[in-house]
């Protein structure tokens, strides 16, 4: 058997750091070091508490920590628990390659919870990839008919997640009612895994609705309990995002601790530097985010929003026209009005903002054209109903 690469780093790291193979199994949760010992020597050794692995390696060479996890979870027994909580990391961290071999694995597994875990997660893989609608998922599942307890939780997150992606928050909402962590009842890694979701979703969906208080409340859970780096970094993001209009310095700072949690990651980093561009935009402050060597519409509005602030009007102008030829979405058509807005003080033109900002499902940003009516002395009791 070839020596997994985890072992071999952290025997490595043992013999060279006295007392490291002691403070080491502490943190993986062995109540002495000689059960940490076999799992490093004995090279079938399984760790069945896999939240104290993600610790240790995440101790000795967290760079790292995705490739050794991956490989050590593909070697686990797809019948024992351990493999089920493999699965549950591959997917919260999306590590897809590593995630669909996994799935296989316990599809075939001999032991029928695995094997329903297998299933499960299998069907979640299809609804992501649109090879299934949220509908045919959610049949699905009925017919599964879950009988593990975490697959019966998991099971009611799965549908959540294209909702989220349809911008569906009413029925979003809805769904979170049917999701019941406690029928869970080891408090393992899945679990918290699982309310961590579960947080980060209802957060985006209070978000969705406007209800930004509770957006902050829910979001607050993952950046104060979740070890998983995507949920941090996108409760972050949240959190910061809700306090866009109402509070600059607390915003960047939120966006900033973003930042530190999304290094190395291309998309993150992308995301924060957009969350960032966008706030020193919409408080007229000097923007280091700007990203004029991008092509995409997005950025190019920035860039826009940016010269309109600083009094560049005819620039701002000659921009907007030009990208006006390309394919918006909704979202982007809501940002494209509102600018034409802030160029011509045109209530026409933010209440056409508005509106495209409510056919995406944003009612967050239609505060921005919102915002703008009430300094043109737009009626308050047409900008109440605007709100809604």
């Amino acid at each position: 058997m070839k020596e997994l690469e985890l072992k071999r780093l952290l025997k490595n790291k043992c013999e060279e750091e006295r007392g490291l193979e002691k403070e080491l199994a502490k943190i993986a949760g062995y109540s002495n070091s000689s059960g940490f010992h076999q799992f490093i020597f004995n090279e079938k050794k399984e760790m069945d508490n896999i939240q104290g692995l993600i610790d240790v390696v995440q101790r000795v060479s967290p760079d790292n920590e995705f490739e050794l996890m991956s490989e050590y979870i593909l070697t686990l027994d797809p019948n024992k628990s351990a493999a089920r909580q493999g699965l549950e990391y591959l997917s919260v961290n999306q590590l897809y390659d590593a995630l669909d071999t996994h799935i296989e694995n316990l599809r075939v597994a001999k032991n029928a919870i695995s094997k329903e875990w297998g299933k499960v997660y299998s069907l979640q893989r299809e609804l992501d990839c649109g090879k299934i609608s949220i509908e045919e998922c959610i049949r699905i599942l009925g017919e599964i008919n879950p009988k593990s307890p975490e697959m019966k939780v998991y099971s009611r997150l799965i549908p959540m997640y294209a909702a989220l992606s349809l911008n569906q928050f009413t029925r979003l909402m809805v769904m979170s009612e049917d999701v019941i962590l406690n029928r869970i009842t080891t408090q393992n890694y899945v679990y918290y895994s699982y309310k961590s979701r579960y947080m980060l979703l209802l957060a985006n969906c209070c978000f969705g609705s406007n209800d930004l208080k509770k957006a902050r409340e829910y979001a607050k859970y993952g950046i104060n309990n979740s070890n998983v780096k995507r949920i941090i970094f996108f409760s972050y993001l949240t959190y910061g995002t809700t306090l866009m209009f109402s509070d600059y310095s607390s915003a960047k700072e939120i966006f900033l601790k973003g930042m530190e949690i999304a290094k190395g990651n291309d998309f993150y980093e992308q995301q924060i530097k957009r969350s960032l561009c966008f706030l020193e935009n919409v408080w007229n402050k000097e923007n280091q985010y700007l990203n004029i060597e991008s092509n995409e519409i997005m950025d190019k509005q920035e860039v826009i929003h940016y010269l309109i602030r600083k009094g560049n009007i005819d620039e701002a102008k000659r921009m907007l026209e030009q990208i006006e030829k390309l394919n918006h979405d909704d979202y982007e058509l809501g940002i494209h009005f509102y600018l034409k807005g802030l160029i011509g003080n045109s209530q026409t033109h933010f209440l056409r903002s508005i509106k495209h900002f409510k056919i995406s499902g944003d009612k967050f940003s239609a505060t921005l054209p919102i915002i703008e009516l009430e300094k043109l002395g737009l009626d308050k009791a047409i900008l109440d109903v605007l709100t809604i």
